[in-house]
This record gives structure tokens, sequence and C-alpha cells, in this order.
């Protein structure tokens, strides 16, 4: 099997999860990704002519950048899958944005022979870019050259799927307590709401729960929320009002995987509080279980409500709820046990099930 992983993201999750999935997989996979993606080949073979996914200053500028970098990319998947003579190629995410222009080369591919699958890890495609028709049109032909999709719970999509773990991300042991650099008392709680600032995640929900209990502080690190939606400095604004702007930290950056590390490790207890419209599953769960850190977490229907059921992590909170969130801040915390995740939900586990449905 002569397998091309395609993944277009410069940063960011996905690119995490491609990069682990692709060392699972081994010498058989070349990775096709963009000349600045995040990760040095381990055990695998990396191909870095895709173009940078990350955005440029200014609304139409980036739009316009956007169709620029999805066309591309996908001519230089069509070069790859031709010169390399690849019998099986492996999306790192299903995607449907602007497809009705470049699908059609992919189902000439199929048609030859080559096998698409992808990593479904939105199953629920109800972001509607465009008129209705347009992105009805548009899931169709994203799914149109595909023969198999990866998802990690159970759901119908239109072809053949297979459930796969969702294995842990690997970081660097901490090297410091930054308790001491960011003022955070020792014996304080500490929360970890981390990565990038979305409105799906309810931070403004965390910080109404942060006023009924004083003895907990907060700390948010991760990159600035994307055009649209809520900034950093209106959740700093509402923690002023609530006040408990003294009890809450903010790293509003790129965090690097050491400082990732250090703010895990100081933390007691990970925010994973998604709203309704959330059904995927989190990295940041995957994170958090490297460091065997428990979790209150809530989202929509999808795989994490199934975990927080299946295994000792945490607590499970109705979404969209400051009270529930304080009530789960309330409670004290089960007995963790994160070695049965960990045993159940790994890379290579993973990996083996890809091959048995592709090969």
């Amino acid at each position: 099997m002569k397998l091309l992983y395609f993944c277009s993201s410069s940063k960011g999750g996905l690119a995490d999860y491609a990069h682990e999935q692709c060392k699972a997989l081994g010498s058989e996979v070349t990775l096709l990704c963009p000349a600045d993606f995040p990760h040095e080949a381990v055990g695998y073979q990396q191909d870095r002519s895709l173009v940078s996914t990350l955005s440029v200053p200014g609304r139409w500028r980036n739009r316009f950048r956007i169709f620029q970098v999805i066309f591309t990319n996908f001519a230089r998947l069509d070069r790859a899958i031709h010169q390399r003579g690849s019998t099986h190629v492996l999306f790192w995410s299903f995607t449907e944005y602007l497809s009705p222009l470049w699908a059609g080369r992919f189902r000439k591919w199929k048609q030859r022979g080559v096998k698409f699958s992808a990593i479904v890890h939105d199953p629920v495609r109800d972001h509607v870019v465009g008129p209705e028709w347009w992105h009805d049109l548009s899931v169709k032909q994203g799914y149109s050259f595909l023969e198999h999709g990866f998802v990690h719970q159970e759901i119908a999509l239109p072809i053949a799927s297979s459930v796969i773990p969702h294995g842990p991300f690997s970081f660097p042991e901490s090297k410091e307590d930054c308790r001491a650099k960011l003022d955070i008392p020792s014996e304080a709680r500490l929360l970890l709401s981390f990565g990038h600032l979305r409105d799906n995640k309810n931070l403004d929900l965390i910080l109404k729960a942060l006023v009924d209990h004083p003895e907990t502080y907060l700390l948010v690190a991760g990159s600035e929320a994307p055009s649209g939606q809520a900034q950093a400095a209106t959740y700093q604004e509402q923690a002023r009002a609530l006040g408990v702007d003294s009890r809450c930290r903010w790293e509003i950056a790129h965090i690097s995987e050491s400082a990732a590390a250090d703010y895990f490790h100081a933390s007691d207890l990970v925010m994973l509080t998604y709203d309704q419209s959330f059904c995927s599953a989190s990295g940041v769960l995957n994170v958090a279980a490297q460091f065997q850190k428990p979790v209150i977490a809530s989202s929509g229907e999808g795989p994490l409500p199934e975990l927080l059921k299946r295994y000792a992590i945490g607590h499970w909170c109705d979404p969209d709820s400051a009270e529930a969130i304080s009530a789960a801040l309330a409670k004290p915390l089960p007995s963790l046990d994160w070695n049965s995740y960990l045993a159940d939900n790994s890379w290579e586990k993973s990996v083996q099930l890809i091959r048995q449905a592709i090969l």
C-alpha cells in the first residue's frame, strides 16, 4: 500500500492529530503537508509541498487567500497522487468548502482505482457557508469520491464508516511550576481553559460560575478567537464586571508545547464546557489524558458524553448553563481512571482499525 496522508492544516489540533496518527502508521505513509507544518517527521515520511493555511490581515484579503490556498493545495494533491503512484489517500479531515469546483479530479482518480478515505472529525455539517443549496451540494460533492469515513462516535454517514479512537497527544514533561510566575497561590484550585478561543467553549459561563467559588482561579491559555467571535478583551471586561478578574490569568498567544505542559501540570481541572452545537471529539481531552487531569465537560450529542459516562475522568454537566458548571465545580472528584481510558483510546488501536478498513 502506498498511503498518502493529506493534511493542509498549518497549526492546531488537526495538525497535531495528523502527526500522531502518521507516527503510528509508520514508514508506510507519506504526509503531504504545508511548508510550515509544526512537527518534524518521526518514523514516517513528509512532503512539505502544500502552501500555508495561516490567515493574513484583512477580511477580504484573507477570504481571497483561503480560496487560493484551497485550489492550490488540492492541485498539489492531484500532482502528488500522479507522481507517487499512490493507491490510497487518507484525508486528515472531511472538507466540503468549494468542493463542486475541485472534487471532480479525485472522482477521476477513484475511477482509476485510487481509494480515498477521510477522518470525519465533524460529521454534523451544520456550519452553512453561502446559500443552503450550495452547502448541500458541497457536502454531497465532498463525499462523492470517498469510500470510507472514520469517525469518533457511531453516526450515519453517506459512505461506509468505522469508529476509531482519538489517541492522546504527546507533550514534553513539565519543567517548571508556573503558578509562582502567574501569581497563583499554591493552595488555590486552578481551572484551565486551553486552546483557541471560540464562542462554543462557553468561557463566558465559566466566568459566571467562578463567582460562586472564591477559592478558584482560572487560566485561559490559547490563541485569539477568529474574526466574528468574542475576543479575549471581551472576556476580560466580563471578568472585571463580575469581580473575578483578580483570579483570572490570560495567556493569549500561540502556546508552545513546553508552555502547554507547564499549564496542564499546574492546573487542577481542565474545562471542556462546549455548547450544545459541539458534536465532535475534543483534542484538549486528549492532552488532559497525558497529564491525567480531571475534566468538567459538556457538549451536544457526540463522543464527549459517552466518554464521560464510560470512564472516571471527571464530571459531566448540562451544556450552556453557568449554574450547571458551578454545580459541577462543587462536586468532589471521583477516583480517576485514566489508565482504562488510555488503554482503549490509543493511536495504535486507531491505525489498526484504519488498516482493516482500507486494505
